[in-house]
């Protein structure tokens, strides 16, 4: 390997005391042409594409580059993410600098997606605990930090949430309670491609889902769409008939490779359960421009142990998919689940249990309540406690042993996460699981900590 003379450029520094101009010295590989900054290493490969390698130690240096043009104090930058998972917006973040630190001149003001760029590379850097490596966007020179988003949930997804085994003195945890919810405010745009069926194996409910791509935002040299760039194709007026060979990850006993047919109209029995349950069909509000939120599956300290996108509406399948995931997982002890349509819920298991279905028949091993609030507004027998067909109310006396329990927690961790809404609101579906990875998971933390103190 052999190095050109050192070069250097100009630098912009932003830190709590203000911003300053520095030089930031490089070397050029002869041979390659690769260039090693303080901290990434920038390369060309053979798909013409700029990519940047950023080291893992560089969030440990007192200051660490984003761009060639752009560097931070880490401490800021620890700062920055703090702000972050408290609810301010990068954009927010931004103006609170510029307003208390920036010095004069419009080079000495720090833009949003500056303190974007910097917030994904220091949590990534922190989540894999290596160098991570991302292609440069040759339009506006930022780089594009989806792939290594994908990577880490991934991950997350298979190996399961380390708080799913999790317990404490708080009323109804160590008894095995969880609260399933549906939050519609935290969603984002997505694309527009028709709702796609997921046809399971035998004695397997359907999924009705939606491509989870952001749809393309255009700019300066690009039109914009209301589909992502897989189905850019769409804005033609040619009908597409085609299927698509899909995996889920699911536990292997339950359910395997599926097809799906995205030209199909949504299957007649999606919404079967609710003629028995208080919520009816109609009151179901369906989203087609942006997504329908998460679900979220809480105890009752606050921890949120799983949760997931919600592409369509929030129904009985999508959590049935959901709930095998953490059931499955050895000691998450669950034995009461609360869900405030669990009178649409339980009578689904049962249904598909009759056609032999074991994942059901292990979600049917818990108990099913609704919740103190929501059951107010609920009609049926099976939810009026002087009916003797009751079951789902939570005085009953078969709950007696989680009678003192918070069945709110769900809507009061919602409380906290509404805040999100419009930071989230125009991400990427990769940066958008991350970014609530990143803040569920430090919510976690933050409750267990102030629990130690207690």
């Amino acid at each position: 390997m052999k190095f050109s003379k050192d070069s250097s450029s100009t630098v912009t520094v932003y830190s709590r005391q203000g911003s300053f101009q520095a030089r930031a010295y490089h070397l050029t590989c002869s041979l390659c042409g690769n260039q090693y900054w303080q901290s990434y290493t920038e390369k060309k490969t053979a798909d013409q594409l700029n990519h940047r390698e950023y080291y893992k130690s560089a969030i440990n240096d007192r200051y660490f580059m984003t761009t060639r043009a752009t560097a931070f104090e880490s401490q800021y930058v620890r700062e920055i993410i703090v702000d972050c998972e408290l609810g301010r917006s990068f954009e927010d973040v931004a103006e609170r600098f510029n307003r208390l630190y920036a010095s004069s001149g419009e080079r000495g003001h720090i833009h949003k997606t500056r303190v974007e760029d910097a917030f994904f590379v220091h949590t990534l850097i922190t989540h894999t605990n290596d160098n991570i490596s991302v292609h440069i966007d040759n339009v506006s020179n930022r780089p594009v930090f989806d792939d290594v988003c994908d990577s880490v949930i991934e991950d997350v997804f298979k190996s399961g949430s380390p708080w799913l085994k999790h317990k404490c003195e708080t009323a109804g945890c160590s008894e095995g309670f969880i609260m399933c919810d549906g939050n519609e405010k935290l969603s984002r745009r997505i694309c527009a491609a028709p709702r796609q069926s997921y046809k399971f194996t035998k004695n397997m409910p359907s999924v009705v889902t939606r491509c989870g791509n952001s749809p393309v935002f255009g700019g300066a040299h690009k039109k914009p769409s209301k589909y992502c760039e897989n189905h850019l194709h769409l804005d033609s007026d040619e009908p597409l008939r085609k299927k698509i060979l899909l995996t889920v990850n699911l536990p292997d006993q339950y359910v395997s490779t599926r097809i799906v047919d995205i030209a199909s109209d949504l299957p007649s029995n999606e919404y079967t359960s609710m003629h028995i349950a208080c919520k009816k069909a109609a009151n179901i509000t369906h989203y087609h421009d942006r997504t329908a939120g998460i679900m979220a599956i809480v105890r009752p300290c606050g921890i949120v142990i799983d949760w997931r996108e919600m592409y369509t509406c929030e129904s009985s399948s999508q959590l049935f998919v959901q709930l095998l995931k953490v059931m499955d997982e050895e000691g998450s002890n669950v034995k009461f689940v609360g869900y405030d349509r669990a009178c649409e819920f339980a009578p689904f298991l049962r249904n598909l249990k009759k056609k032999g279905n074991v994942g059901a028949e292990k979600l049917l091993e818990a108990e099913y309540l609704v919740d103190k609030f929501h059951i107010k507004g609920h009609t049926t027998s099976s939810c009026n406690p002087y009916h003797p067909e009751c079951e789902f109310h939570p005085s009953l006396p078969k709950f007696s042993e989680i009678s003192t329990v918070n069945t709110e927690c769900a809507e009061q961790c919602f409380s906290w996460l509404k805040r999100f809404k419009n930071i989230v609101k125009y991400m990427t579906a990769s940066r958008f699981r991350f970014f609530l990875h990143v803040v569920i998971d430090a919510h976690n933390k933050n409750l267990e900590k102030k629990r130690s103190r207690n």
